[in-house]
């Protein structure tokens, strides 16, 4: 190859010359080959047809993809379809083979690299219980992806078939399928030149749509399948089912052929134009002025988008593997590429958007949620971005100034230029970024059961789970953009002349050697842009024949004087200064919000006071929403008397927004762990760049005990809780408790009844007590012992009755005559038992029945008297009531 001709411009330039020879050529019924390199380029018509060999019948007989193998062409047809015929027949059918095969060969590289990535993912998740066999039908569903397919994951559940659908590029997939794509065509071409444009591109539209059908054919064919459902009986059936994913779609074809026909082309036409030795031609000053603007621009854009990307790569990998661990690497083919190309438009202050009604499923919001990244990285690193930005936009605008100083460009064509690049680089960002999904639910497989179940409602039930959304850049990026090109624009006119000339003249060639490497030469002062040059003609630089305009040479920048280059150095410096001022403050005052004003400080400062028994601290912090009646056992002594509360904490994740925060620690509260997550919110700011963080109220549980009448204090831990009226009123008692142990009984030295103590547990994650204190007056020995004196007392007394049927007692007989002489002896006192009555009385039953014997005299109506003995049993039955504080027993007879 000569060299002469690529300055990176894709699109296709051939000279009035070559369109003139291949005119002739066709004219003649034979179509040769492009010549070889280091062939002169004819310059004129007649030079062409002299220069242009007639294709003799030994060339034409060389074999495919020898050099000079000349292709029949049919004499053109009347028609559009006789002069396609013609085309297609006169290329040879291995060069159709060839393409087609290209398309395999692409197709089956991208699927290999998919299927490493899926790999490491599944490596990356080996503790999770995967299905390996997915691994190796997810490739061709990337595939499909890549090429802007929809991946549709459906399952179908007792006849109800719910699907989401999704479109997201995996961007580096889609960036090796254009790669691919253009070597395979740019060997080809090599091997066997195409004679004329339309056959570059039908080869091209041959590869794009074999590469389509067999993204579509091998996506569609090897479905990701699963099943859904335990099997379980729900009553309207089994809930089991299946499912699938595959990214075979209308889409994935247009996208596929897109793909491969462009990349395709694109790379036959560049080897194309290096064969014939074309290079791109000076034009007219009045049509070369866009032109020119525009190749002046956009290498100077990829180079600034470049670089940004490189660094958002380095410093998102890094945050990866610190958040996360270096398993994330194995996953990051997926979502870095993603990432970083929404973080260009972040660092740029254009925000992330979440928008569509799939938000409200999500539990989020129907309208557009935006994420600003000022509210997503701490200030210090938000002040390093823009400072590191706003550092290569000024090199970007330098590099501008110096690429189009050999230029003379019209101010508006310029501003225009620059401004609409950037914005369409904008454009292409939100798409390339962006993710987009929507649902759908079917309900016409239901079986009867659970059609009557639905009642007909199978259609509102369908509509509302319709849902949609899309996540990534804004709408209005592009805005965003185009301000950044402006940008641009005002440094390379007015900023970067004066910055140019503080730069040593061996620095501005190291850098300009630097940046041609990457394709993005820009002249020195006194030298013209390699890639820019235009064919030697012996007329003064500016001026050319026929109105040809050629660019001049940059001539050396009038120097600054020295009080100028000191003013612009002291600016300088304090520009420096003060980003670097700026930098070290929003540090500071990142690490004193860290470590004294953060939400997770706000949580140690609460679990710390609960550790240390310290109550009214844990209230104030923790925003205990009970009021002042309420917090009889909120208090220091309490806290500290209780046993078996938070012992210590382990702060395992904090999740901070612009204005709520998320902290989750692990609680140690009698020998085990429970996970507990605190809302924060922000109250505002201490001396204006502090945050304040309060705790959303802290709930804490309740301690219930229920008591019966009598009790006017309980004891809780030891320390006495006077009963209200009301509480005694109602017998019971709620009120809110710190996570503990609480052992509770009734208060007071009383001799005669007490509550037996009972205990109750309060978890750190308690919310409503399931356990409640039961206190019910129970009967004290010593009670019992009197209740037993009286029980004797009154027996006696029935046995000194001088009576068989003595009044009002258990102790009787019944016989017919005169008796005298009755004495009542009792053998076995009966076994009595208290039982707790509602009115605060005991009654006094038998649980063993006692037995007494009777001795009288028994005379009959005729005067004899005789001697008489029985033994009878007998029971106890009364109540015992308190009566001045003592238990009083009265017989229920």
């Amino acid at each position: 190859m000569d060299g002469t001709g690529d300055s990176g411009d894709n699109s296709e330039s051939v000279t009035e010359s070559t369109e003139t020879t291949e005119s002739t050529d066709q004219a003649d019924g034979v179509v040769t080959a492009a010549q070889p390199e280091g062939t002169a380029e004819p310059t004129t018509q007649e030079d062409a047809a002299a220069a242009e060999p007639a294709a003799s019948p030994a060339a034409a007989q060389l074999p495919y993809g020898a050099p000079g193998a000349a292709v029949s062409a049919q004499p053109a047809g009347p028609t559009v379809v006789t002069r396609a015929t013609a085309l297609v027949r006169g290329i040879a059918v291995e060069r159709f083979l060839a393409a087609a095969v290209g398309a395999v060969v692409v197709y089956a590289a991208a699927w290999l690299l998919a299927l490493v990535f899926t790999l490491l993912a599944f490596v990356a998740a080996v503790d999770a219980d995967l299905d390996w066999g997915l691994a190796f039908a997810a490739p061709a569903q990337i595939v499909g992806l890549a090429v802007a397919g929809t991946l549709t994951v459906g399952a179908t559940v007792m006849g109800i078939s719910a699907a989401v659908s999704v479109l997201w590029l995996p961007l580096l997939v889609t960036a090796f399928l254009l790669v691919a794509a253009a070597l395979v065509a740019r060997r080809d071409e090599r091997i066997a030149p195409s004679a004329t444009r339309g056959i570059r591109w039908l080869l091209s539209a041959l590869t794009g749509v074999v590469l389509a059908l067999l993204v579509i054919v091998i996506a569609a064919v090897t479905p990701l399948a699963y099943a859904v459902g335990d099997a379980t009986d729900t009553g309207f059936g089994l809930f089991s089912g299946s499912g699938s994913a595959s990214s075979a779609s209308f889409t994935a074809f247009v996208g596929a052929v897109v793909i491969g026909t462009l990349a395709s082309y694109l790379a036959r036409a560049r080897v194309a134009r290096r064969v014939a030795g074309i290079a791109p031609p000076a034009v007219p000053r009045a049509a070369s002025t866009v032109v020119a603007a525009v190749r002046s621009t956009l290498p100077v854009l990829g180079l600034h988008f470049g670089v940004l990307a490189g660094l958002l790569t380095v410093a998102l990998l890094i945050s990866a593997v610190v958040n996360s661990g270096f398993d994330t690497l194995l996953t990051a083919f997926f979502w870095l590429p993603t990432l970083v190309v929404d973080s260009l438009g972040l660092v740029n202050l254009a925000p992330v958007t979440l928008n569509g009604s799939l938000g409200t499923l999500a539990g989020l919001t129907g309208s557009a949620t935006s994420f600003w990244m000022p509210s997503m990285i701490p200030a210090w690193a938000t002040v390093l971005v823009l400072i590191v930005n706003l550092a290569l936009i000024v090199v970007t605008g330098i590099v501008l100034s110096l690429r189009r100083a050999q230029l003379r460009l019209s101010p508006a064509v310029s501003w225009l230029t620059t401004i609409l690049s950037f914005a369409l680089a904008g454009v292409a960002v939100s798409l390339l970024g962006g993710i987009a999904a929507w649902t759908s639910v079917d309900t016409s497989g239901v079986g009867e059961s659970l059609d009557g179940l639905l009642g007909g409602v199978g259609s509102l039930v369908e509509g509302a789970a319709a849902a949609s959304g899309t996540l990534g850049l804004a709408a209005w990026t592009f805005i965003v953009f185009a301000a950044l090109g402006a940008i641009v624009e005002v440094i390379s006119v007015w900023v970067a002349p004066a910055l140019v000339q503080l730069v040593p003249a061996a620095g501005l060639a190291r850098a300009a050697r630097l940046t041609a490497l990457v394709g993005v030469p820009f002249a020195v002062p006194g030298t013209i842009v390699s890639g820019d040059t235009v064919p030697a003609t012996d007329e003064p630089a500016g001026a050319s024949a026929e109105g040809v305009s050629t660019p001049e040479a940059v001539g050396p920048l009038a120097p600054m004087s020295p009080e100028k280059k000191r003013r612009v150095r002291i600016v300088l410096v304090a520009v420096g200064g003060a980003a670097v001022l700026v930098l070290g403050v929003s540090v500071a005052i990142t690490i004193v919000n860290q470590v004294a004003f953060s939400p997770r400080h706000q949580v140690e400062i609460y679990l710390d006071a609960m550790v240390a028994g310290d109550a009214s601290t844990a209230l104030e912090i923790g925003n205990a929403d009970v009021s002042k009646a309420e917090r009889t056992l909120l208090t220091d002594a309490m806290l500290t008397a209780t046993d078996g509360g938070i012992t210590g904490y382990t702060i395992t994740d904090v999740s901070a927004g612009s204005n709520s925060a998320l902290v989750t620690a692990d609680v140690e509260q009698a020998g085990e762990t429970e996970e507990m997550t605190y809302t924060l919110l922000k109250s505002g700011t201490t001396a204006l760049v502090f945050d304040q963080w309060v705790l959303d109220p802290v709930h804490l549980a309740s301690l219930n005990v229920f008591f019966d009448s009598g009790i006017s204090e309980l004891d809780v831990n030891g320390v006495t809780v006077e009963l209200t009226g009301s509480d005694q009123e109602s017998g019971t008692l709620h009120l809110p408790a710190f996570p503990g142990e609480y052992v509770v009984g009734s208060a007071g030295d009383d001799a005669w009844v007490a509550a037996e103590p009972q205990t109750v547990v309060l978890g750190v994650s308690t919310r409503v007590s399931e356990d409640a204190a039961q206190l019910s007056l129970e009967p004290t020995d010593k009670f019992v012992e009197s209740v037993d004196d009286q029980v004797s007392d009154f027996l006696a007394e029935c046995a000194a009755e001088k009576s068989l049927t003595a009044d009002d007692c258990p102790i009787y007989a019944y016989d017919y005559g005169t008796i005298t002489d009755v004495v009542w002896t009792i053998d076995e006192p009966a076994v009595t038992e208290l039982d707790t009555s509602y009115a605060g009385e005991w009654y006094v039953t038998t649980e063993d029945r006692g037995s007494a014997t009777v001795t009288y005299t028994n005379t009959d109506y005729r005067g004899a008297a005789q001697q008489e003995t029985k033994t009878v049993a007998f029971s106890i039955n009364g109540t015992v009531a308190l009566v001045d504080g003592k238990p009083v027993f009265t017989n229920g007879y």
